[in-house]
């Protein structure tokens, strides 16, 4: 009976770490970027949330970033939103605000060498929310914009595909 619960014991162990451990690459899932220059699937990423009582994301920002040969990238976004839609804006620079409170904060960065180059800021955008699930705190949705460089006139097409990817802790 001892040897029984014992075999048990550690094969339930290992059940639930091998559960674990392919549940946590699960629950990144995938992204692919395009920062105007190159795509991009190889990131990290940060995030931060604010949750409604019904488990709404009332703001979610979220940071990729990468590095790739001599250059280091990052696109970042603050959405006040997790409903289910599309939402397109336009950015004032003279107001310093987006034409939807829906996004407040759209900006691209890459060094070469790691000499900064200047950042480039969020001038137009189309964010759709493909689906949001409370419990897990996954997303879909497709990040279209435009963004400007710094103190020029230069501008770069970007895009972010978020396929299910987990707003939770790591």
């Amino acid at each position: 009976m001892k040897r029984t619960f014992f075999i048990l014991s550690v094969a339930l162990f290992w059940s639930a770490l091998l559960m674990t451990s392919c549940s946590s690459e699960e629950k990144k899932g995938t992204a692919t970027i395009y920062d105007g220059e190159i795509q991009w699937s190889n990131w990290s990423y940060t995030f931060v949330r604010g949750e409604t009582n019904d488990g709404d994301l009332a703001m979610w920002q979220i940071s990729f970033a990468t590095e790739i040969g001599n250059s280091y990238r990052t696109i970042s976004l603050t959405m006040n939103t997790s409903e289910l839609g599309t939402y397109s804006c336009v950015y004032d620079a003279n107001s310093e605000k987006w034409s939807s409170n829906a996004v407040s904060y759209l900006r691209l960065t890459v060094d070469y060498d790691g000499q900064p180059y200047p950042e480039w800021n969020g001038q137009s955008a189309t964010i759709t929310i493909h689906n949001y699930d409370k419990e897990t705190k996954a997303m879909s949705a497709t990040i279209e914009a435009i963004v400007v460089k710094k103190g020029t006139s230069d501008t770069r097409n970007v895009k972010v595909e978020m396929e299910n990817l987990h707003l939770i802790d790591k």
